[in-house]
């Protein structure tokens, strides 16, 4: 918008500029040299004009990662580790596992946006039982809770 009305007051000038010097009757020398000092003018206006101008919505750019959150609803202690799908059969772990005592809320905050498989473990003496597991899509600037019950 702003750099629409700067096109605008710019042509404005130019073409007052150009009526200038076809009004003005000078002798044929100092009015090419006039010419030519005037189309010199006017590719250096253009030129600073015509700058890429500045994103006016910065704030509205896409952030593209994501927040995905678990809540914990049982009475249990659990143990959620989650993987970064890279293809249909290779996973890469994550390299923080999410401990969450009973009743608890943790998150993973800006992780980026693709599909991620997760597995829930009940954290109890001896080994860890595998409670649930599944996949995720995130979204960008989505923020993803999963409620464990």
């Amino acid at each position: 918008m702003i750099s629409h009305s700067i096109n605008i007051n710019m042509k404005t000038y130019i073409l007052a500029f150009l009526a200038l010097l076809s009004v003005i009757q000078l002798p044929a020398q100092t009015t090419s040299n006039n010419l030519v000092e005037g189309g010199k003018l006017l590719v250096e206006l253009v030129k600073i004009f015509n700058k890429n101008p500045v994103p006016q919505n910065l704030h509205s750019q896409e952030n593209y990662s994501a927040d995905l959150c678990f809540i914990n609803s049982t009475a249990d202690n659990l143990l959620i580790e989650v993987s970064k799908k890279l293809n249909d059969s290779t996973y890469k772990i994550l390299p923080a596992s999410i401990s969450l005592s009973s009743k608890a809320h943790e998150c993973l905050l800006e992780i980026s946006c693709t599909v991620y498989h997760y597995k829930v473990y009940r954290k109890q003496p001896g080994p860890q039982v595998l409670m649930l597991e599944g996949e995720l899509r995130l979204a960008p600037n989505e923020k993803m809770e999963r409620e464990i019950k």
